[in-house]
């Protein structure tokens, strides 16, 4: 029974936290990045490369995301989607021609 008083305060002080700190207007937060994305895949994916990329100055880790989401071409699940099909793809002409890594 403790631990289930326990999981029910943590779950109340992180519920604050987040009551707290989650600002949708804070241009400091990297999930300013996610936001704009409505589709939960796209989001997962844009938070997981947000993530990726959340270290050093704010306004460096800033620019690094705005950087990567320029280079997919449309929207974060459609280029994890192309990703997945090419390497099943090029998985098969590899396994096919029999190449092995060295």
């Amino acid at each position: 029974m403790r631990r289930a008083s326990h999981d029910v305060e943590l779950a109340r002080r992180l519920d604050a936290l987040y009551h707290d700190y989650n600002r949708e207007d804070s241009a400091s937060d990297p999930i300013q990045k996610v936001r704009p994305f409505t589709d939960p895949a796209d989001r997962e994916i844009a938070g997981f490369c947000a993530a990726a990329l959340a270290f050093g100055r704010v306004a460096s880790v800033l620019n690094s995301i705005d950087t990567l989401f320029s280079f997919l071409g449309g929207t974060p699940a459609e280029f994890a989607t192309i990703i997945l099909e090419a390497t099943e793809k090029w998985a098969k002409v590899i396994k096919f021609a029999g190449i092995k890594a060295e």
